[in-house]
């Protein structure tokens, strides 16, 4: 239990601190100054620890240890290595990483931009996710391009481009599916069910690319999260062609998609339409999962068209 303790005997002397803090009995952590802060395990071996060595001393457990990481969660070889630490350090990696916004929409406490019939725009990601999930995308380097690339993997997406797989980073990404993006998905749509990236990739074009143009598509899996990773840039973002039998009046409108660690969050399957502005100035990043469901998925689309 935190609190703070008094503890008068004689004799006190900051070398027992230090004999305590070389003591491996105790799980604990000390600071050796005027005051002493301790994380307390077990409250009865340490009084009687104290009072067997007659230290006069204060102990305050009311402070914040810091917190151990597990070093499975650290990638060697990578330059950001922490960002495969969402398993075993999964609050860590949650609180450095995830938007602290999208709990509140997750819990209701605050409410999402609906930006079209069932098109939202919710903060995801933090800005230093962003930023380092763009460095070690450059740091890999071996982006896929139709035009200089034989591999059958560059004529798949008309970007340049580089699959999360390709960097070790899918298994990953499936678990913020099948978390936070699934109760995002509860939030927003009333289902959840577990998915799978049918698509995961990362991006990239400037305004002097011939593949600054795109033409309208559907994705083709349950929903897809469009994240940009980077606001350094002008034009771009997204255009939507609304309309069928479901939504109604057909309609064209533009999210322009420009704030970083922020998702666009659309379902496929009841034909959202849509295809990426072209940029005027500059470079975009943007993280793309294209994701299937096990079930109907979402609102008004049947499992296959």
């Amino acid at each position: 239990k935190d609190g703070k303790v008094n503890y008068m005997y004689g004799g006190a002397s900051s070398s027992v601190w230090n004999q305590f803090i070389r003591d491996r009995t105790f799980r604990a952590t000390l600071q050796v100054e005027d005051v002493h802060t301790i994380r307390l395990v077990r409250r009865d071996l340490i009084d009687d620890y104290l009072a067997g060595k007659q230290v006069a001393c204060y102990i305050n457990t009311s402070g914040r240890s810091g917190q151990l990481l597990d070093p499975r969660g650290y990638k060697e070889g990578k330059k950001h290595p922490d960002l495969w630490g969402i398993r075993h350090n999964t609050e860590a990696w949650s609180r450095r990483y995830l938007h602290p916004d999208l709990f509140k929409i997750i819990k209701g406490k605050k409410e999402p931009e609906e930006v079209g019939a069932y098109l939202y725009y919710v903060p995801f990601f933090t800005e230093r996710f962003c930023k380092e999930m763009i460095e070690e995308m450059e740091h890999f380097g071996q982006w896929f391009n139709k035009d200089y690339d034989d591999r059958d993997e560059g004529h798949v997406y008309s970007s340049v481009n580089i699959n999360l797989s390709q960097i070790g980073y899918s298994r990953e990404y499936n678990m913020i599916i099948n978390s936070v993006k699934m109760e995002l998905l509860k939030t927003l749509y009333g289902y959840s069910s577990r998915g799978a990236a049918m698509l995961l990739f990362v991006l990239k074009y400037s305004a002097s690319s011939h593949y600054n143009t795109f033409t309208y598509h559907l994705d083709g899996g349950t929903y897809t999260f469009n994240i940009a990773l980077n606001s350094g840039f002008m034009g771009g973002g997204l255009e939507y062609k609304l309309g069928n039998t479901y939504f109604g009046t057909e309609r064209e409108f533009v999210v322009s998609h420009n704030r970083t660690g922020w998702a666009v969050v659309q379902p496929d399957r009841p034909l959202h339409m849509h295809h990426g502005v072209p940029l005027t100035f500059g470079v975009r990043y943007a993280l793309i999962a294209i994701i299937d469901t096990d079930d109907q998925g979402c609102k008004g689309g049947p499992t296959y068209i």
